[in-house]
């Protein structure tokens, strides 16, 4: 139960989380990079629900229109 509270309030260490947060600045925002925000999350978002739900984001829409209620 405190794991599932934490996570709200400091799970992570500020230093921490500054170090993580530089290095992908660094990594993704250097000068002449060509990177795109929207398109990261986009793919994070889909690449986490792949793995949590088992299938892909958009056989799970088919799926719900298909099936219907």
């Amino acid at each position: 139960m405190a794991c599932f509270f934490r996570q709200f309030f400091r799970s992570v260490e500020k230093a921490d989380y500054l170090t993580l947060r530089h290095g992908f600045i660094s990594v993704h925002l250097a000068p002449g990079s060509q990177f795109d925000f929207q398109k990261y999350i986009k793919r994070s978002l889909e690449d986490d629900f792949t793995e949590v739900v088992g299938i892909r984001y958009k056989s799970y829409i088919l799926i719900c229109i298909y099936v219907g209620p």
